[in-house]
């Protein structure tokens, strides 16, 4: 296992490097308020699993748990009585 500050540094360059493209993966599926939240949940789990990113296919490997932050996001919803704004029920 990686020490804590190499861990820490990969963890910041792959968020540094692709905050962005995952947050805007989220606006053109959502609104602004979920698309931030969704983009928060991938990165939580980028951090819980920095050592499973594969070297070279961050971004891929990204979109991938974004897809099921994504589709745990619409399926809350549909066993929500509450409604998430900009949420359609067809992704």
């Amino acid at each position: 296992m990686s020490s804590p500050p190499a861990i820490e540094a990969r963890y910041r360059a792959v968020f540094e490097r692709h905050y962005e493209q995952v947050y805007a993966y989220f606006r053109r599926r959502v609104d602004a308020d979920n698309a931030r939240d969704c983009t928060a949940e991938t990165f939580v789990v980028a951090w819980r699993k920095v050592a499973d990113i594969p070297e070279g296919s961050e971004l891929h490997w990204l979109y991938k748990v974004a897809r099921n932050v994504l589709r745990n996001t619409y399926r809350a919803k549909r066993r929500s009585p509450v409604t998430f704004g900009g949420i359609s029920d067809h992704p």
